[in-house]
C-alpha cells in the first residue's frame, strides 16, 4: 500500500483534529471494546512504572503493596488515531520512531503489536464504522436517490509472496498474466455521490498447486481461522456473505 502524499505543514493540525473528531464521533471507545480492541501495556514502562502513592480501596481489603505500581498502558483509541495519521506522513513508522518524530511517546513494538492483537475483530469495526457514517449521511440528505452496494474484485500483488502466508498465483485480467498475490474483494455503499467501503476480504485459492505461500494450521473457531476459511471461498459466496452482513448491520440499500 502506498502512503497518501504528505500534507503541508500548515494543514497538519487540521488533519489531526479532523481524524480525532471522526474517531470520536463514529467509533468511540465503546465500539473498540465491542470489537475486542483494547489498550496495550507499553513494554517501555518496565522499570519505569507509574506510581500511585495510595489506593484506599486496596488498602481496606489488605493489599496495600498492590496499590503502589500501575504499568503504563496505551489506549486503543490513541493507537488507532496514530495508525490513520501515519497515512498522511511520508516517513514510515520505523523512521519516525528512529528519529524521535512519532506522534506519541510509546515503544515501537507497542505500535506494531496493535495490528497483531488476536482478539481484534477488524471486520466488525470496519462494518459498524461504515454503518455509522452511512446513517449520518442519510440523515442529512434527501430521499431522492438510490442506495446501492458495490463489489470490486481487484488484484493485490505481492512480488515476494513466497514467504507470505497463503499467497497464491492469481490471474491478472488487465495484462493477462499470472501474478503472485491475492484477490482483494472490496464491498462498499454508494448513493451516487459518495462511496463508503464497509468490507475487505483477501481471497486466495483452494488449489494446492496454485498456492505458493505457507499455510499453517490454526484453530478454525478463532478470528484468524475464520479469515483463512473465508480466503478460500468463491468470490460469489463472499459477496452474498457481505450483503447479508450489511443487511444485518442496518446499512440501507435498494
Amino acid at each position: 500500500m502506498n502512503s497518501i502524499a504528505e500534507i503541508f505543514d500548515d494543514s497538519k493540525h487540521i488533519i489531526t483534529k479532523g481524524i480525532i473528531s471522526l474517531v470520536d464521533k463514529y467509533i468511540g471507545c465503546s465500539l473498540l471494546r465491542k470489537c475486542g480492541i483494547t489498550k496495550i501495556v507499553d513494554e517501555m514502562s518496565a522499570g519505569h512504572e507509574m506510581v500511585y502513592h495510595d489506593n484506599p480501596i486496596l488498602r481496606l481489603i489488605g493489599q496495600p503493596e498492590a496499590s503502589l505500581v500501575l504499568k503504563k498502558v496505551v489506549k486503543a483509541r490513541d493507537l488507532l488515531i496514530d495508525k490513520i495519521l501515519l497515512c498522511f506522513y511520508q516517513p514510515s513508522a520505523y523512521q519516525m520512531f528512529k528519529t524521535g518524530m512519532f506522534f506519541r511517546n510509546y515503544k515501537k513494538d507497542t505500535f506494531y503489536r496493535f495490528d497483531r492483537m488476536p482478539t481484534a475483530n477488524w471486520e466488525r469495526l470496519q462494518l459498524e464504522t461504515a454503518r455509522n457514517v452511512i446513517l449520518d449521511v442519510e440523515s442529512r440528505t434527501s430521499r431522492d436517490h438510490v442506495n446501492a452496494l458495490v463489489f470490486d474484485d481487484s488484484l493485490y500483488t505481492r512480488r515476494r509472496g513466497k514467504a507470505t502466508e497463503m499467497c497464491a498465483k492469481v490471474f491478472d485480467h488487465c495484462d493477462h498474466k499470472m501474478r503472485l498475490g491475492y484477490r482483494m474483494m472490496t464491498g462498499g455503499w454508494t448513493n451516487g455521490e459518495m462511496f463508503v467501503p464497509f468490507a475487505q476480504v483477501l481471497l486466495s485459492t483452494r488449489d494446492s498447486k496454485q498456492m505458493v505461500g505457507p499455510e499453517t494450521k490454526v484453530d478454525m473457531r478463532t478470528l484468524r481461522g475464520k479469515r483463512r476459511a473465508a480466503s478460500k471461498e468463491k468470490g460469489t459466496a463472499i459477496v452474498q456473505m457481505k450483503v447479508d452482513a450489511a443487511r444485518n448491520a442496518g446499512i440501507p440499500f435498494d
